[in-house]
């Protein structure tokens, strides 16, 4: 408290405004960050508030707190892993949220809620915290779609679709460089169509391989790691992904079940699932239950139980 104090003194003398909340690492082995999330929430929408809409929708909301999307999903995977007193939980989980902009990982683990403090490791290995999100600014289905040809050459992922000649080459660059002009743009035929398929395997693919860990390949001294030994997040327990996002939400059940298990199949030596349950989040139904969350967490989780845990059991 001490050096917080400090701090808030100088930023208040170089006239910069800051907020004190409590520490988010009160330990090594533990992250507390509830209370910087909401504040964090709140300046956020203070500095978005003009963006269209957003200003009309503060003057009617009645608690005069609006939740951003990320944070909102975020919550509800927390949720809808661990469940309440009266609801038993989904369990170990995965959301993608496939945006135009960024791709967003969730992964939420509650066994790990039963480690020890020590169990648990290092905060910064980020290996055994009970919920984990990593956001990929550069890679997304619209304004960051040349960010996924950047970081995958584009031939790799047109062979996909034995469409590796020169010509569907030229074309897809040229659609990539279009969409990010063009953020609102829909495929208007079978080919492109396909490429946005190609650009949302390849985001996801590079989402998860960035959030979880993977086999390590030689010996780190320094870490304590052999070659064959798992490093990182071990997320090859995890029984069900959850898709959400624009192209999931328009897209068929089959497509979107069959894009993500295509950007699972390049996993290699990462330590993704196996052979998970897909649930496609075609209504956006999991912000809204982060933000009923804040009011109502029963009715929030019994709302999600209904649509990703009963609906899928009577799908079975």
């Amino acid at each position: 408290l001490y050096a917080q104090r400090k701090v808030a003194n100088i930023l208040r003398d170089g006239g910069v405004a800051y907020i004190r909340v409590p520490n988010i690492m009160p330990t090594i082995h533990e992250l507390r960050v509830k209370e910087a999330r909401e504040e964090i929430h709140k300046e956020f929408i203070k500095q978005i508030i003009k963006a269209q809409g957003l200003n009309a929708i503060q003057q009617v909301i009645t608690n005069d707190k609006i939740i951003p999307t990320p944070g909102s999903v975020l919550m509800a995977a927390e949720l809808l892993g661990k469940g309440t007193y009266n609801i038993k939980g989904l369990g170990s989980l995965i959301v993608i949220d496939l945006g135009g902009a960024t791709t967003d990982v969730h992964s939420v683990v509650p066994e790990y809620e039963e480690l020890d403090a020590e169990e648990r490791g290092l905060v910064v290995t980020n290996e055994k915290q009970v919920s984990y999100r990593t956001v990929e600014g550069n890679i997304g289905m619209r304004v960051s779609a040349m960010g996924v040809l950047d970081a995958v050459d584009p031939r790799m992922m047109l062979a996909k679709k034995n469409l590796n000649t020169s010509d569907a080459l030229e074309r897809f660059l040229k659609y990539c460089e279009m969409l990010e002009e063009h953020h609102d743009y829909l495929a208007q035929n079978t080919e492109q169509e396909s490429f946005d398929e190609l650009i949302a395997q390849t985001a996801i693919g590079i989402a998860l391989k960035r959030h979880a860990g993977r086999i390590a390949t030689e010996t780190d001294a320094i870490r304590g790691y052999l070659p064959g030994m798992p490093m990182g997040r071990d997320l090859r327990m995890v029984k069900t992904i959850i898709g959400v996002g624009g192209l999931f939400a328009h897209s068929k059940t089959e497509k979107s079940d069959r894009i993500i298990r295509e950007a699972l199949k390049d996993a290699d030596s990462f330590l993704l699932p196996q052979n998970p349950q897909i649930i496609i989040d075609q209504s956006y139904l999991l912000f809204a239950a982060g933000c009923i969350n804040e009011v109502d967490t029963d009715y929030a989780m019994e709302v999600m139980k209904r649509k990703f845990i009963d609906s899928n059991k009577t799908k079975k």
